[in-house]
Protein backbone atom coordinates (compact mmCIF):
# COMPACT_ATOMS: atom_id res chain seq x y z
CA UNK A 1 0.00 0.00 0.00
CA UNK A 2 0.75 3.48 0.06
CA UNK A 3 0.93 3.57 3.59
CA UNK A 4 3.35 5.68 5.41
CA UNK A 5 6.65 3.60 6.43
CA UNK A 6 8.22 3.63 9.61
CA UNK A 7 11.38 3.38 10.25
CA UNK A 8 12.54 1.63 13.07
CA UNK A 9 15.02 2.02 15.52
CA UNK A 10 17.03 -0.68 15.02
CA UNK A 11 17.93 0.63 11.23
CA UNK A 12 20.04 3.46 12.90
CA UNK A 13 23.48 2.94 12.54
CA UNK A 14 24.60 3.86 16.05
CA UNK A 15 22.01 1.53 17.57
CA UNK A 16 23.43 -1.18 15.21
CA UNK A 17 26.50 -0.66 15.99
CA UNK A 18 25.94 -1.16 19.63
CA UNK A 19 23.67 -4.15 18.85
CA UNK A 20 26.57 -5.20 17.03
CA UNK A 21 28.77 -4.91 20.06
CA UNK A 22 26.72 -6.31 22.86
CA UNK A 23 26.62 -9.55 20.20
CA UNK A 24 30.09 -9.73 19.65
CA UNK A 25 30.58 -9.61 23.04
CA UNK A 26 28.46 -12.56 24.47
CA UNK A 27 30.34 -16.02 23.54
CA UNK A 28 28.57 -17.75 20.81
CA UNK A 29 27.43 -20.25 22.42
CA UNK A 30 25.14 -17.98 24.29
CA UNK A 31 24.36 -15.50 21.97
CA UNK A 32 20.44 -16.10 21.41
CA UNK A 33 17.54 -13.72 20.11
CA UNK A 34 16.45 -13.64 23.52
CA UNK A 35 19.57 -12.79 25.16
CA UNK A 36 19.31 -9.42 22.29
CA UNK A 37 15.72 -8.59 23.29
CA UNK A 38 16.26 -7.94 26.90
CA UNK A 39 19.51 -5.98 25.86
CA UNK A 40 17.50 -3.99 22.95
CA UNK A 41 14.98 -3.72 25.93
CA UNK A 42 17.04 -2.39 28.78
CA UNK A 43 19.50 -0.90 27.20
CA UNK A 44 19.52 0.52 23.67
CA UNK A 45 15.37 2.21 24.11
CA UNK A 46 16.59 3.63 27.42
CA UNK A 47 19.30 5.20 25.89
CA UNK A 48 18.47 5.92 22.51
CA UNK A 49 15.16 6.67 22.79
CA UNK A 50 15.10 8.49 26.34
CA UNK A 51 12.02 5.41 26.94
CA UNK A 52 12.42 4.49 31.26
CA UNK A 53 9.03 2.35 30.92
CA UNK A 54 10.02 -1.08 29.53
CA UNK A 55 9.45 -1.17 25.67
CA UNK A 56 8.91 -4.74 24.25
CA UNK A 57 10.11 -5.72 21.05
CA UNK A 58 9.33 -9.01 19.42
CA UNK A 59 11.86 -11.84 18.94
CA UNK A 60 11.25 -12.25 15.47
CA UNK A 61 12.08 -8.38 14.85
CA UNK A 62 15.53 -8.51 16.33
CA UNK A 63 15.95 -11.94 14.71
CA UNK A 64 15.25 -9.69 11.46
CA UNK A 65 17.99 -7.73 12.00
CA UNK A 66 20.98 -10.24 12.84
CA UNK A 67 21.40 -10.87 8.93
CA UNK A 68 21.88 -7.52 8.26
CA UNK A 69 24.22 -6.96 11.42
CA UNK A 70 26.20 -10.23 9.97
CA UNK A 71 25.37 -12.75 12.63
Amino acid sequence: GRGRKIKSLLADQDVAADCQEFFRSIPPSQRSVHRLKIHIETKIYPTYMGILDRFIISEKTCHRYLSPWGF
